[in-house]
């Protein structure tokens, strides 16, 4: 969703070129509909049980999707007056250490309007090639965001004679390139 704007209790969300309105309902999630040649309503026929969640905290605001009893995120934004304080030297590509294998677990660090991700590849404990919204806790430390204002795993990064290092779930990674 690139914007939102209130109509009352109603949303409308920009998706690309289409409007999406959706309506709230008494759970707290929005049913999400489209207009056919702007003015008659689409809801259930297109979107079946598909739900929005809109959420917000001190510190961030996301939307989530809900398929039954299922729910992804799919957006996040960070409120601009906390901004991730994770020095940027950590940003960059890393590979598990003492391995060479190009198809060995990886993790990418990175930031985007000001906010802090993380993709993961081929680790044992993650799904494959996902990525995730960090938030910073000083300096050398962050934390996978999850919806429901969860924490999530603790990344830690160091200085060694090695290179740069990371931390992640019982994996200690090496930088290989920023």
């Amino acid at each position: 969703m690139e914007k939102v704007a209130a109509d009352g209790r109603d949303l409308t969300a920009a998706v690309g070129d289409l409007k999406l309105y959706v309506k709230a309902t008494e759970s707290n999630y929005f049913d999400p509909s489209i207009r056919l040649f702007g003015f008659l309503p689409l809801g259930k026929s297109v979107f079946k049980d598909l739900q929005i969640s809109l959420r917000c905290t001190d510190d961030l605001s996301f939307a989530a999707v809900k398929e039954k009893s299922d729910e992804f995120s799919v957006a996040y934004r960070m409120r601009a007056n906390k901004q991730s304080q994770l020095d940027n030297k950590w940003l960059g590509r890393y590979k598990l250490l003492g391995v060479s294998n190009e198809n060995d677990a990886s993790l990418r660090l990175w930031r985007e309007g000001g906010e802090l991700f993380m993709e993961t590849e081929h680790l044992p404990v993650a799904v494959d090639k996902k990525s995730f919204l960090l938030s910073a806790m000083d300096a050398r430390q962050a934390r996978v965001l999850y919806l429901r204002d969860q924490w999530g795993p603790l990344l830690s990064f160091s200085d060694s004679t090695q290179g740069i290092l990371t931390n992640y779930q019982g994996f200690t990674f090496i930088k290989v390139a920023p």
